[in-house]
């Protein structure tokens, strides 16, 4: 099967710093409260948190009652992040094995 890529481009004044200090505060990620088909964010907690952010999980209860595990494959906080969503519940474990979000940025005018 060939995985789906799906683009989104943005500006924002933050530095990449302050975007990506964003994902590490897990006690603000229940502030997403869904959109279409996803379920909002309960709760999210570090289940390993590494020295250098690479391969540390977060577990994520959904407010559907799912929950998934995310993981910190890439973390460059000037340049690129990446995070591996995986161990899905019922019925999205029969959908897709994981999903992989990554945030590049660049420097703009």
């Amino acid at each position: 099967m060939n995985p789906i890529e799906i683009r989104i481009a943005g500006r924002t004044p933050k530095t990449p710093q302050e975007v990506c200090a964003e994902f590490l505060n897990t006690e603000r990620w229940s502030d997403f409260k869904g959109y279409s088909i996803l379920p909002g964010i309960e709760s999210a907690r570090f289940e390993r948190k590494a020295a250098n952010l690479t391969g540390s999980r977060i577990k994520v209860k959904n407010t559907d009652g799912s929950s998934h595990v995310e993981e910190i494959v890439e973390w460059d906080d000037s340049v690129r992040i990446s995070l591996r969503f995986q161990e899905f519940n019922s019925p999205l474990k029969n959908l897709a094995t994981h999903f992989i979000e990554t945030w590049s940025f660049e420097e703009t005018a």
